[in-house]
This record gives C-alpha cells, structure tokens and sequence, in this order.
C-alpha cells in the first residue's frame, strides 16, 4: 500500500511541476510578446493610448496587459487542452480562469465603447469615431465573450468536475 502512495505522490508532482513550467513559459511569452509589440515603453506609461479615427482610447497598463496576457494564456490553453482531449483538470482550470480575466478585462473595453457611443446618441457631442465602428467593436466583442462563456461551460463539461 505504501508503494502505491508513493506512486501516487511522485505523479502528482511530476503533474505540479509540468504545469508549473507551462505557467512559466506562458507568462515569459507574454512579456516577451508585449515587449515586442508594445516595445519597454508600454511598461513605463501609466496608461496606453490606441489611436482610431483621431481618437484615443485609453486603457490602464494594467488592464491592457490582463487583457493581453490572459488572450496568450488562452491560446496557449486551449491548445493544451484539446491536444489532451480536456482530460487534464490542471489544464482546464488555468484555461478557465484565463478565460474569466480575459472576460473581465474585456468588458472593460465593452464598457468604454458603449459609453462613447451612449454619449454621441443622447447629446449634440460629434463623435471622431464613426458609430458604425463603435457598433462593429461592440458587435465583435460580444462575440467573443458569447464563445469564451461557452468555451468555459464545455471545458467545465468535458473535464467532469463532478468527479
């Protein structure tokens, strides 16, 4: 009996070690990612500025890169899970929680969008952005969040949690 639960205990740390090197890898990635695109200044600014149509959107450093890193954390995952058939439990749940900052971070961006165009609708304000794009993002991203949820639900589902 013994045996079995020193078995038992060297898999679940080889198991712990594995996805903690992924993890790892993962955030490595993603600043090495947000490096690149974004260059050492993105870390410096206290805020990030997005220029469409003449307007800036700006966004907290913080709450782009949750938005950023939690979107590489995803794909990372999602990969990891279908390659495993979403029998990996450790896999699922970093998945899962990526997939809820990502949606947290992301109607933060909904909220700002909505607002502008809230705003532009109920006032004389003259919008730089044209609403149809207003609408285009908004539309996009109520998409992607209707996919994360589900995502979340079938991963949830699939791994079998009630176990």
């Amino acid at each position: 009996m013994s045996g079995l639960n020193k078995f038992v205990t060297a898999s679940i740390s080889r198991i712990l070690v594995k996805e903690l090197f992924w993890i790892i890898v993962s955030s490595l990635l993603t600043i090495l990612l947000f490096v690149y695109f974004f260059g050492t200044s993105g870390f410096q600014n206290e805020r990030n500025y997005f220029e469409a149509y003449d307007e800036s959107i700006g966004l907290s450093i913080k709450e782009f890169f949750l938005l950023f890193g939690s979107f590489i954390f995803i794909i990372i995952y999602l990969i990891r899970l279908i390659k495993n058939k979403f029998i990996n439990r450790m896999i699922s749940i970093i998945f899962i929680i990526a997939c809820l900052v990502f949606l947290l971070s992301l109607s933060k961006v909904i909220a700002i969008f909505d607002y502008r165009l809230v705003v532009a609708e109920t006032t004389e304000y003259n919008l730089p952005l044209p609403r149809k794009f207003i609408r285009n993002v908004l539309t996009f991203s109520y998409v992607v969040q209707a996919i994360l949820y589900l995502l979340v639900v079938y991963t949830g589902h699939r791994t079998n949690f009630s176990k």
